[in-house]
């Protein structure tokens, strides 16, 4: 039986319990009722108004057996609801990490990236599950796919500051800091946006890119810089940061200016005139 607080999120709202809107199966599932489910199994592949199959309900509730049974009745294991969600997702997003490597085994491709930017190797990841991390990892996918999907993990531990997730995704997951993805935030743009020094500190020494923009066109010290975190600032310029370039015609020295920074705009002024100096 699956576990009553079985839920399955939408657009609007999060559907718990049973839908009378939908088919036999799908209400089968919803209620954790395997029994139901083996009569109704033909309709396996059924979706409701939200986009939901019957292996989208089985997998975020947990139903070890429903999902079993879908996968036994060669289900499409990848099915996307109406807000890009696959069942794998899902079941990563409420813990029930048995059923992501029932899906996983199955074919479930944990590469994928959802239009708000989940996959459920990003999930894994920051979940710390290192024997489904690599159960993960085995899985064939395109080797973009794997590497955007990696790379947007990058971002995901700059926001949750766990250095330790770095060496996971380098040492076992084999992402690459460099790969040339311009439509996510770099890390290191994050990290020096949220003026955590000691990622900053990583991401320098994991070989980052110090000059890759965000999807805004800014680069990490000019994140510093507007956010006013001046040991960030001088670490990104130790580190061989350029002073120089623009957005808009504006310079790291223009946004700190702007946001009344004093301090960082006196230390980058001083930097700027010592590098006019020795030019």
């Amino acid at each position: 039986m699956t576990n009553s607080n079985n839920r399955v999120t939408n657009g609007h709202h999060s559907v718990s319990g049973i839908n009378y809107g939908a088919t036999d199966l799908l209400m089968a599932t919803q209620a954790g009722n395997l029994a139901k489910m083996a009569d109704f199994i033909h309709q396996y592949n059924t979706t409701d108004e939200h986009g939901n199959t019957p292996l989208h309900y089985a997998a975020a509730g947990g139903f070890v057996g429903g999902v079993s049974l879908l996968i036994v009745h060669q289900c499409y294991i990848d099915p996307v609801n109406n807000i890009g969600l696959t069942p794998l997702i899902l079941a990563m997003q409420n813990q029930h990490h048995y059923v992501a490597l029932l899906l996983v085994n199955a074919g479930a491709s944990p590469f994928y990236l959802s239009p708000c930017r989940i996959s459920g190797i990003g999930l894994a990841v920051m979940s710390g599950n290192i024997p489904l991390i690599f159960s993960m990892l085995s899985s064939q996918s395109p080797q973009i796919n794997r590497q955007i999907a990696l790379y947007k993990i990058f971002s995901d531990v700059a926001i949750s500051k766990i250095l330790e997730k770095i060496d996971i995704l380098l040492l076992i997951c084999k992402a690459d800091i460099r790969y040339p993805v311009f439509n996510l935030n770099p890390p290191l743009t994050v990290s020096a946006t949220l003026g955590h020094i000691e990622m900053v500190e990583k991401w320098i020494q994991v070989g980052a890119p110090l000059e890759r923009r965000d999807t805004s066109g800014l680069t990490p010290l000019m994140n510093a810089a507007r956010g006013g975190y001046l040991p960030v600032c001088q670490l990104l310029v130790s580190r061989g940061a350029k002073l120089d370039p623009e957005r808009n015609g504006q310079t790291a020295l223009n946004m700190a200016l702007e946001f009344g920074h004093t301090e960082v705009s006196e230390y980058l002024a001083s930097q700027s005139e010592n590098a006019t100096q020795h030019t």
